[in-house]
């Protein structure tokens, strides 16, 4: 399993949608499409999604 496969699995999990995770990580609609498709690679310096 892929860091791109895990992130999905993880938002799914803790049922919230791409959007939501988005906004959480500061980002856009489109990068976390791409980190979930692994087009992107995950940027390590963004900030620690709250719990």
């Amino acid at each position: 399993m892929g860091l791109g496969d895990q992130i999905k699995s993880l938002r799914k999990k803790n049922k919230i949608t791409q959007k939501e995770l988005a906004s959480e990580l500061g980002v856009s609609l489109r990068t976390v499409q791409r980190y979930e498709s692994g087009a992107m690679d995950l940027d390590l310096s963004l900030k620690t999604v709250k719990s």
